[in-house]
């Protein structure tokens, strides 16, 4: 037989806790002490199912305590309790890979090191490319108009090759941004080592605004910063030799020190939206180096995305 009682008071538990223990006794059962919803004490030898998140104590036959179940934690109280073993497990794992700052600093670098290797994969895909590029212009300056077949074919690997460049550049994008990634999360790691083994150091700079990339927007608005891109760079740079296709703009400048190329691409389908991307190559016309010469093109570059975007 099941026994429950609500009681509103606690002479009144004790009572009726006192006869049904007196009860069970006889009957080798169990009880149960349980609060419903709206904070009533109940006592019953079978406990509601409705009562087993809320909680509920095991008193034996002499009334005695002998297993409190604690009430089902909430959502609130599982999503807490996952945050907090997070991060346990971060610092954890923290301190166990980085002794001091210069373990960190270490790491970071050589993410970042190879991040540049695959980026420059991308620049020497991009330069055979252009290459490749200029030779079907040649051609194309040579064929004969009335070689339709052959300009048809010539127009179309042109496009084929324009979409090959594009398509580089959106990985350098997806690269460019995993390095700011890479930054950011080392700063957190080195940021939390200190505090975990109470170190001093200066505060770690903030990630700058890549200057040479922006994200444009909704169609309207980014139609108009292409237009404005196009501009700041061919009215910097006139009269430079020049391919310009829908999403790509290619301007190439000479003298006597190196060869400077500023390529323009407008790249659709990556996260975030379409990103206006300026770039600069040179070749060092006597070391065959890479490094830019040219203050003016290196100061094209650095103020792009402050042309388009001026700051506030």
């Amino acid at each position: 037989m099941s026994k429950r009682s609500p009681c509103p008071s606690p002479l009144c538990s004790l009572v009726v806790a006192a006869c049904l223990c007196a009860c069970l006794q006889q009957a080798g059962a169990r009880l149960y002490r349980w609060v419903d919803e709206t904070g009533n004490i109940h006592y019953s030898d079978v406990l509601p199912a409705e009562s087993v998140e809320r909680g509920h104590v095991e008193l034996d036959t002499r009334g005695v305590e002998r297993e409190a179940v604690p009430p089902a934690p909430s959502e609130a109280e599982i999503e807490a309790e996952r945050a907090r073993a997070l991060a346990q497990m971060y610092d954890d794992y923290i301190l166990a890979n980085y002794r001091n700052e210069e373990d960190v600093r270490m790491v970071r670098e050589g993410q970042l090191s190879a991040l540049d290797a695959r980026i420059q994969v991308q620049r020497d895909g991009i330069r055979r490319e252009r290459t490749r590029l200029e030779a079907l212009a040649t051609e194309r300056a040579g064929a004969d108009q009335g070689q339709a077949e052959t300009l048809r074919t010539l127009e179309s690997e042109v496009i084929e090759v324009e979409r090959r460049i594009l398509e580089h550049y959106r990985r350098i994008v997806v690269l460019e941004r995993s390095k700011d990634a890479a930054r950011r999360r080392f700063a957190e790691v080195l940021e939390r080592l200190r505090e975990l083994r109470g170190l001093d150091g200066e505060a770690v700079a903030s990630l700058p605004v890549p200057p040479h990339r922006l994200v444009c927007g909704e169609r309207a608005r980014c139609a108009r910063d292409w237009t404005r891109a196009q501009a700041y760079l061919t009215e910097r740079f006139a009269p430079p030799e020049l391919h310009q296709s829908i999403d790509l703009l290619i301007a190439r400048m000479r003298d006597e020190r190196e060869v400077r190329v500023l390529t323009l691409a407008r790249l659709s389908g990556l996260e975030g939206g379409t990103v206006l991307y300026l770039d600069l190559q040179c070749r060092n016309r006597l070391t065959g180096a890479d490094d830019c010469i040219d203050a003016a093109a290196k100061a094209a570059v650095a103020g792009f995305r402050d042309a388009l975007r001026p700051p506030r």
